[in-house]
Parts: structure tokens; C-alpha cells; sequence
């Protein structure tokens, strides 16, 4: 048995190995049993001796045919099973002819012979583990190889699909992102339109006055008699001052202008000292207009808090203009979808009591600003100051040692639900229906903060409104 696995039959000689087996099995089990009951009648113990012989000689005829294969292993192992027997047959021959003078040679058959036979075939058959192993070596680099090349070839294919998805999702993230802009922008057009009203009816007002008052003029000119010096002068005052009246608003509407080309404009990038109070007070005012625009009933009060003498503040106007009039927006909006939910849960309109209930509510949008030690949240305002006060601007750095200048965006609408707080900041999360919005407003002017160096910080509660706190850098890094 301990050659089956020495000489591995089983894989090199598998016909040989089932002969092997069967002649192993009857010979030990046939000897056994006569070694148990040697005395059995004549037929039968014939038989049985007859089967051991023809068992062990079939063991020899494979030792053999093992010892004529190629198989050099099996050879020498065969060679070192059967020398003792031959050293046996040798002694038994030496000993029946007489030769006692070579009988004890056969002692090297049977010592020696196995010993260099097995010796031999030990180093061939550790040859073979060794070389199995290198073959198997070669085998698994072989395999890994492949397996490399197949993983490789997987790897581009996916990265190549991952490159064409990271390209589409930046296509489309910049489209969503130019809607946006394009959305912000058409806002603040409308607003614009809104707002250069105003000072175009006091250009024509003025200039329809100052038409009368030159024809007037010329009257007075022309007559024949002596001309009334002091109406004259009179009239020319009036004309003057009109004309004052006409530069003043008509300077009105440049600036106007001037803030739309700003927005609509690709930023630069560059960093500008900017009035922070007057960058607040024209946003706030445009997208009122923008709202007043697009729906002909929206009447939402506001106000401002600026704190008087801030420092000029290093900021992208155009970046921080879209901050401020993403964030008003909301406010107004949130305003007004509380006015309208108060309205529709009355449960009679008609009711003068329930119109009471009404009236109680104000909606109301206001913007602060003021300095502050530290970034975050500040929602505490300031003393309500004189509209020409409050957009004043120092030039030096505030002498109060307050690093960051706060902006607060508050409204009376109905507050963010908890549950929703902490994604608000996310990219295209909206809480807006289908069509109108695209989730990037908060998103895009969060990140706009992030890259002034400041921070954008949300305080609201369900029912109790919202706060939008901006803190920027006074001194840019």
C-alpha cells in the first residue's frame, strides 16, 4: 500500500493500480485465514494456496512491469521491492547446487539491494515534489497572469464607462447649474424692470414739466414789450432743477442697468471691496420687484437692520449678489405660501371673525447686517437705523477687533421641518414641486460662502419661521 502512494499508481498506472489492489486484498485476506486454520481438506486448501501464488505472482508481474515502464520512480522502487525475494531465490539455488562458497552473497540482495533501490527512488521521487512544485508554480503565475490581463482588460472597460457617466453627470450638473443661474437671472430682470420704472416715470414726468416750463419761457421771450426778468429767471430755476431731478433718476437707472450687467455677467473671480449694506438693500429691493413682476398681488413688507459704519469687505459682488437673491426669495416665498395656507384653511372665507384671524398675520421679510466676533450662527438684530446711515461703509478694518461681518435673512413664514433641516444644503434637494426648482440654489450658495471663507447657517423651527445667517471674512485670506 505504501508503494500505491509512493509511486502515485493511481494517476500513473491506473489499470495496473486495480490489478494491485485486488491481488493485495486476496493474498493478506486468503493468508490470514489459512494462517488462522492451515488443515483444510485437500480441494480447498489447493484452492487456497493456488489463489495465494497466482496473487503474489501477479504482485510480481506488476513490480515487473513497473521495473520495464519509463516511470523511473516506479522502477526503483520496484527494483528495491523485489531484491529481496531474488536474494532469497538465490540462496535457495546456491544451497540446492551446492555452491556454499557464493550462498552468502545473498545477504547483499537481500540488505543491501533494497536500500539503494528504495535510496534511489527517494531522490527521484523528492525530484518529482520538486519539480510538481515548480510546475505547479508556473501553473498559478500562468493563471494569475491571465487573470491579470482578463481583470485589467475589465478594469479600462469599466473605467472607461465610469468616465463617460463622470462626463455626463458634469454635462449635466452644468446645465442644471446654468438653469439655475438663467432662473436667478430672469429674477432679477424682472425685478429690474420693476425697479428702472420708477425712475423712467420721474424722467418723463420731469422732462414733459420741463417741455412746458421751455415753452413758457420762450413766450415770455418773444413778446414784443418789456420781458418780466424775474419770471424769466424763475422759470429757468425750475427748468434747472427738473433737469437736476432728470440726472438724479436718470443715474438711477444706470446703476440699475449697471447691476444687471454685473449679475448676468461671467464672474471673474476677482475679489472687490464692496459695500456690503448696499449690495443687501439692492438685492432685497430687486426681488421684491421680482416677485411684484411675476405676481400682481404679492404684498410682503420689509425691512431692514444695517449696521451703521461697516468695513468694506472683500467679495465677488456678482457671487454674493446670487447668494442674496437665492436666500430673499426663499423668504418671500416662504411668506407668501403662508399667507396663502392661512387663507385656505379658513373654513369661511365670508366670516369677518375668521378675516380677523387673518389680519393677525403679517408677513413680514427684513435683512440685517452687523459685525460679529465669530462665524455662525447670530440671529440677534440690531436698532432699525436712518435709511442714508445705514449704507455708509468705513474704509478701515472695524477697531471693535470683530473679524466677520454677519448677514441675516430672516422671515415669519412657516420654518423648516426637522426632519428636512439637515439636507436643505444638499444638491438637488427641493422641497418644490416638479418644474419648479432644481435644488441647487442653497447648494450653489453654500459653496459660493464656503469659498469666501465663511459660512452659511440655517436657524428655523416648524411653524416659527426661518433665519439665514452669511458670515464672511472681513479681512479676506
Amino acid at each position: 500500500m505504501f508503494g500505491r502512494v509512493f509511486i502515485n499508481t493511481r494517476k500513473y498506472f491506473p489499470k495496473a493500480d486495480n490489478i494491485l489492489i485486488i491481488s493485495i486484498v486476496v493474498f493478506f485476506s486468503l493468508a490470514f485465514v489459512y494462517s488462522l486454520q492451515p488443515n483444510f481438506p485437500g480441494i480447498i486448501n489447493f484452492i487456497m494456496l493456488s489463489t495465494i501464488y497466482l496473487a503474489l505472482g501477479c504482485f510480481v508481474l506488476i513490480l515487473g512491469y513497473f521495473i520495464f515502464s519509463n516511470n523511473k520512480l516506479a522502477r526503483f522502487y520496484s527494483i528495491g521491492a523485489i531484491t529481496p525475494f531474488l536474494g532469497i531465490l538465490y540462496v535457495t539455488i546456491s544451497s540446492v547446487l551446492g555452491f556454499k562458497d557464493i550462498q552468502q552473497y545473498g545477504g547483499v540482495f537481500i540488505g543491501l539491494g533494497p536500500v539503494l533501490a528504495l535510496g534511489l527512488a527517494m531522490v527521484y521521487r523528492f525530484k518529482i515534489v520538486v519539480d510538481e512544485k515548480l510546475q505547479a508554480e508556473e501553473e498559478t503565475k500562468a493563471l494569475l497572469s491571465n487573470q491579470n490581463v482578463i481583470l485589467e482588460d475589465q478594469v479600462k472597460k469599466r473605467t472607461a464607462e465610469l468616465s463617460r457617466s463622470l462626463e455626463n453627470l458634469k454635462t449635466t450638473q452644468a446645465q442644471l447649474i446654468q438653469s439655475e443661474k438663467m432662473a436667478s437671472l430672469g429674477e432679477l430682470t424682472a425685478g429690474i424692470a420693476h425697479e428702472i420704472q420708477n425712475p423712467l416715470n420721474f424722467v418723463n414726468n420731469f422732462s414733459e414739466v420741463s417741455k412746458e416750463l421751455a415753452l413758457e419761457l420762450n413766450d415770455e421771450v418773444g413778446k414784443n414789450g418789456e420781458i418780466d426778468r424775474k419770471l424769466v429767471e424763475e422759470i429757468a430755476q425750475d427748468i434747472f432743477q427738473n433737469q437736476e431731478k432728470i440726472h438724479h433718476h436718470g443715474k438711477r437707472a444706470e446703476d440699475i442697468v449697471k447691476s444687471m450687467l454685473m449679475h448676468s455677467r461671467t464672474s471673474s473671480g476677482e475679489k472687490e471691496l464692496t459695500n456690503i449694506n448696499s449690495l443687501c438693500d439692492e438685492y432685497l429691493r430687486l426681488a421684491y420687484q421680482g416677485m411684484r413682476a411675476k405676481d400682481k398681488s404679492f404684498n410682503i413688507k420689509f425691512e431692514t437692520f444695517f449696521g451703521p459704519g461697516l468695513p468694506l469687505v472683500e467679495v465677488i459682488p456678482q457671487d454674493i449678489g446670487r447668494v442674496l437673491l437665492n436666500l430673499v426669495n426663499n423668504a418671500f416665498q416662504a411668506c407668501a405660501e403662508q399667507l396663502r395656507t392661512n387663507l385656505t384653511d379658513l373654513a369661511d372665507p365670508g366670516d369677518p371673525a375668521n378675516l380677523s384671524d387673518l389680519n393677525r398675520y403679517k408677513p413680514m421679510v427684513s435683512i440685517s447686517t452687523k459685525l460679529s466676533p465669530e462665524p455662525g450662527l447670530n440671529s440677534s438684530k440690531q436698532g432699525k437705523v436712518a435709511a442714508g446711515q445705514s449704507l455708509k461703509a468705513t474704509d478701515g478694518v472695524d477697531s471693535s477687533g470683530s473679524k466677520f461681518l454677519a448677514i441675516t435673512i430672516s422671515d415669519n413664514g412657516p420654518g423648516i421641518p426637522a426632519e428636512i433641516k439637515d439636507k436643505i444644503f444638499q444638491p438637488f434637494f427641493t422641497t418644490k414641486p416638479a418644474g419648479q426648482g432644481t435644488g441647487l440654489g442653497l447648494s450653489l450658495s453654500y459653496d459660493i460662502i464656503k469659498a469666501h471663507g465663511g459660512q452659511l447657517n440655517v436657524h428655523s423651527e416648524e411653524g416659527g419661521g426661518s433665519e439665514f445667517i452669511i458670515t464672511l471674512p472681513i479681512n479676506s485670506q
